[in-house]
């Protein structure tokens, strides 16, 4: 979270999570090829994937890598590092109401007093966020923008759930990642021709503690 928001004041979101996409693919291409993982799994009784699968490995790479990456450091940049780590932590309490609204999974208990306790958490930031500082800083906005960033990261995760058994778990990111570089390219493309390298701007101390500037 820290890096992502000090990245994100060096240069354009889109050529931040643009490059993270094309170093993510190269290196998973190299431990692929390395250790000689295929793509499909051995228990996938067809040995090859259908349209739908890879309209599945292209909704993965559209939810998690793009959509979240692309919310979650735009929402970085207009609130706390500490609130965006808290809210994010609220991503397994959003799954499981996705599970239960999706998949009709059945929520127990324990999940309930979990979900409670994320409401919780959130309401205390929003507490936070009253102060004259922080409404300045638009800490409200960042907030949401990173809460919204939770929902397709937890579709990507029920999307995921159904090729289990169909492709190896390394072959999936290796392909999620790559489809996720050429959709982000034409935005990379794009952020480097308004803000090249030599017109970036230097970058603004990040927070340190008893000091809140953003």
């Amino acid at each position: 979270v820290v890096m992502g928001k000090y990245l994100g004041q060096l240069m354009p979101v889109y050529t931040y999570v643009g490059c993270l996409f094309l170093f993510s693919s190269i290196l998973l291409g190299i431990i692929k090829q390395s250790c000689k993982i295929p793509l499909i799994s051995k228990h996938n009784a067809e040995q090859k994937l259908t349209k739908k699968d890879w309209l599945n490995l292209a909704l993965q790479a559209l939810s998690a890598s793009f959509l979240f990456n692309f919310l979650f450091f735009i929402g970085v940049q207009h609130t706390t590092a500490t609130s965006a780590g808290v809210i994010a932590s609220t991503l397994p309490a959003v799954l499981t109401i996705m599970a239960w609204l999706i998949l009709r999974e059945r929520i127990h208990s324990n999940k309930i007093i979990a979900i409670l306790l994320c409401i919780a958490g959130i309401l205390t930031l929003s507490l936070d966020n009253t102060s004259g500082q922080a409404q300045e800083s638009g800490s409200y906005l960042g907030d949401a923008i990173v809460f919204l960033a939770m929902i397709p990261e937890a579709w990507y995760s029920i999307l995921s759930r159904q090729l289990k058994g169909r492709v190896t778990s390394l072959g999936s990111s290796f392909v999620v990642n790559v489809f996720s570089f050429l959709m982000m390219l034409p935005f990379m493309i794009q952020g480097m021709i308004e803000s090249p390298p030599d017109n970036l701007e230097q970058p603004v101390l990040l927070d340190t503690p008893g000091r809140r500037s953003f």
